[in-house]
């Protein structure tokens, strides 16, 4: 096992200076999806806790993962692993309690990424604006960057409810998106820009924090808005980060 660490480690880039061991480092894809195929083969399992067979398991799931094919190189796979003496597993409190940043339904690690990109890789661009470049009008599109911003504002608002009904009802249906006209009405170029910012940056996390939450029996929840055919819940997010990344390019661009 040794050996097989020291392989692991020499193909990690090295990281100078050294990040201090109390900071609180994001997961990578990767690392998401083998702890969501961790906690999946504990439940398999019916163990109580996620512990470092589990954690074996869902690593050797990764289909293309250096970490993974060294393993199965040493003669470690799936298979051998399932088969080993997994049934004295350690008690301890039930997995419900297990709270890791990794969501309920492994087929929508890829799309949570993209949104936890988004928002992350936004926040210092965003902020950067002064309130005299925050009212610009955007190249492609009538409103200003304030307005364009609270219409994401109020695109995350009623998605954040859309989501919260598939959690509890066997369908959603909503009369539409929301309309371009809520931008005016609202008067989001007299509000404080970065009072804008901070809010549709809190309104995504706490988006994040229930999908990192959705289980995988309800993404083909049927979700029909306005006069739109009903499309399965996976598709409503996918359409929900693909359009908060258009607008944001636009914000995000000088002019």
């Amino acid at each position: 096992m040794q050996s097989i660490r020291q392989q692991i480690e020499a193909t990690l880039p090295r990281v100078v200076p050294a990040i201090s061991t109390s900071a609180d480092l994001p997961l990578s894809t990767d690392a998401k999806r083998v702890l969501a195929f961790a906690l999946d083969e504990a439940k398999r399992l019916n163990h109580k806790v996620i512990d470092s067979c589990h954690l074996g398991l869902g690593l050797l799931r990764l289909e293309d993962c250096a970490a993974a094919d060294l393993l199965r190189q040493a003669g470690i796979t799936l298979e051998s692993l399932r088969a080993g003496d997994l049934v004295n597993a350690p008690e301890g409190p039930p997995i419900e309690s297990f709270d890791a940043a990794t969501p309920g339904a492994p087929s929508l690690v890829m799309l949570i990424g993209s949104l936890e990109t988004l928002v992350d890789g936004t926040e210092d661009s965003l902020s950067a604006f002064t309130e005299t470049s925050s009212i610009q009008r955007l190249k492609r599109n009538p409103w200003s960057r304030k307005e364009a911003l609270g219409h994401l504002i109020d695109y995350a608002i009623v998605h954040h409810t859309w989501v919260a009904r598939t959690l509890t009802e066997p369908n959603v249906a909503a009369s539409g998106y929301p309309d371009d006209s809520w931008v005016s009405a609202q008067q989001y170029n007299s509000y404080p820009w970065l009072e804008l910012v901070n809010s549709w940056l809190n309104l995504n996390r706490l988006m994040l924090h229930v999908w990192h939450r959705i289980p995988e029996g309800r993404i083909q929840i049927p979700c029909r808005i306005g006069v739109e055919e009903a499309v399965p819940l996976s598709a409503l997010l996918a359409k929900y980060v693909e359009h908060c990344d258009d607008i944001m390019e636009q914000i995000l661009a000088r002019l």
